[in-house]
Order: C-alpha cells, then structure tokens, then sequence
C-alpha cells in the first residue's frame, strides 16, 4: 500500500477498505466485491475519495505521482484508468456511460493526465445529470478483451429478478456503454439462453 498525505491512502481491490462505497466510489467497491468472490478482475489501486481535493486544478502533487510511479512501476501492461463516483450504479439508479474512462494509457505522465480528465469529466458529468457525490479513482490492468459489455442481475427492461440480461458488443465495452454502438442483446434463464448472440459465445457454469 502507497501512502499520500495523512488523509489519503491508496490501496488496492482487496483492502477491505475498497468494498466501501463512500470511501472507493461504487464501481470499486463492485470490483472489489467480485474480486473477495473470485471473480476473475484485473488488479487495481484505489485513488479514493478525497482525490478531487488533493488535486483540484494545476500540476499534479508529488504525492499522488509518487503512488502512480509505484503503481506504473509494478503493472506491465497498459491500463484502463476509470473513474468511481459514488453517486453512480446505485440501487435505483445507474449511469453507466456518464463518467469517464481512458483506455490504453502508459507511463506515468499519461496515467496522470487520464486521471485529471477523469476527475474534470466527472464533475461535469455530474452536473449534467444533477447528482451530487464524492469521485474515486481506479487504476486497473487494461484486458484486451474479445467481447467486452454489461451484464444485469435483473431485467432492467421487464423488472424480472430471475433472469440475467447482457448487453455486449466485440473488442472493448467502452463504445456500447457510450451508446456508440448497440451491441448484442441477450437474455439468459436459468440454461436457456435467447437472443442475439452476433457470434458471441456464452457458457453457463
């Protein structure tokens, strides 16, 4: 674990400290529930709440670059830079598309860079959509991804609670979570699986 100032600490998606909402933005504290699940997601750092204040505008302080060197030093592979805001993917809510995410980003100067447009972003995506909350940071392993999208533990369309339903779309997500493109759309109950699969394969386990 990286330290910056007194008052914030970086850590990473399995400090028990990521799985909290108000402390990593609700993207990391999901990311960081799947992980202490098993679920297979990519290692990441928390840059947690408290980082828009550290950084409010100009060059970044030597602290927060002091923890992305660390962090930059120790990956070896480019990074998808995201935001975690806390006032999104709530329980009766989600905003998916809304904040930002930088894709492919190497080396230190560019992680910050990502980082200052996520927080820039952030804040005016929150504007927009008039809700109010704190923004975290998650630097995470970039995956070049086959087929990337979202999956629904529920039918966000019907309210069924008893079906999953995935929106993908092949390559990376960020184009469908845009509403760049439509992207597949699947639903599955129980072994059964409709849908348009456009060439994507599910398994069911």
């Amino acid at each position: 674990m990286t330290t910056m100032a007194a008052a914030f600490a970086a850590f990473d998606l399995d400090d028990p400290r990521a799985t909290d909402p108000a402390l990593a933005g609700s993207k990391a504290s999901g990311l960081a529930l799947l992980r202490r699940e098993s679920f297979r997601v990519p290692e990441g750092l928390v840059l947690p709440v408290g980082i828009a204040a550290l950084w409010p505008q100009g060059d970044a302080p030597e602290e927060l670059r002091a923890t992305v060197t660390d962090f930059c030093t120790g990956i070896d592979s480019a990074m998808a830079v995201r935001t975690s805001a806390t006032w999104e993917d709530g329980t009766t809510s989600a905003h998916a598309g809304a904040t930002a995410t930088v894709l492919d980003v190497t080396g230190v100067d560019a992680t910050l860079a990502a980082i200052r447009h996520c927080l820039d972003a952030s804040t005016h995506a929150a504007r927009e959509h008039g809700t109010s909350g704190e923004i975290a940071i998650v630097l995470q392993r970039m995956v070049p991804a086959d087929w990337a999208g979202v999956a629904f533990t529920a039918d966000p369309v019907s309210g069924e609670r008893d079906v999953v339903r995935i929106a993908a779309a092949k390559g990376l997500g960020e184009a469908l979570v845009q509403g760049e493109v439509v992207g597949s759309d699947v639903l599955i109950r129980g072994e059964q699986v409709d849908g348009d699969l456009g060439g994507m394969a599910v398994e069911i386990a």
